[in-house]
């Protein structure tokens, strides 16, 4: 027992002091990291997703702000419109609006959003709207759900193209691409 506390009080004082360690820069390097232009990070991302869990099909639509930025990671904004469909016919239209979190400083990122959905029964609001006999409010169809995603994002700093790929709701599993200005 004393050898495994040994051990482990000699991993955390070397791990502890290496990161010290690496952490100290020279002059040499901040003059060189000061004088390098940094990148721009692009404001605005508009992509299409599309996806599938093979009973439910999903195609959406998105407009995506950086509301805040640091080096290492981002927080986003998403608002986006779509269409579900059910493998038995039912159509449906749904409108998210989520706040994402992207992390990473190159092209490859880890992304997860979180926020509501409103789904929008297409079909029964028609069906009911032709019938005055069997008229029913439009929130009668009309449904809020948790919007979720986690994800890979490639998008270079700089760069306008922009691929995603992830599962969450209601995007299911899927892959979207677009662009960044």
């Amino acid at each position: 027992m004393q050898l495994k506390t040994s051990i482990l009080i000699i991993l955390i004082f070397v791990s502890a002091t290496s990161s010290f360690v690496a952490g100290q820069t020279t002059d040499q390097e901040q003059i060189i990291e000061s004088l390098t232009p940094k990148s721009e990070v692009t404001k605005n991302n508009i992509y299409v997703f599309t996806g599938t869990s093979l009973v439910f099909s999903a195609f959406t639509l998105v407009y995506e702000r950086n509301i805040f930025s640091k080096p290492e990671s981002q927080w986003n904004i998403r608002a986006g419109w779509g269409m579900n469909a059910i493998i038995w016919g039912n159509t449906t239209h749904h409108y998210l609006l989520n706040f994402c979190y992207v992390s990473g400083q190159k092209n490859h990122h880890f992304e997860a959003c979180l926020g509501a959905a409103m789904l929008f029964d297409r079909s029964y609001y028609l069906y009911y709207k032709n019938d005055p006999d069997l008229y029913e409010p439009f929130s009668y169809f009309t449904d809020w759900y948790p919007s979720a995603y986690v994800g890979y994002r490639f998008k270079k700093p700089d760069g306008k193209f922009l691929f995603r790929a992830g599962i969450g709701w209601p995007d299911q599993f899927g892959v979207g691409c677009g662009f960044s200005f």
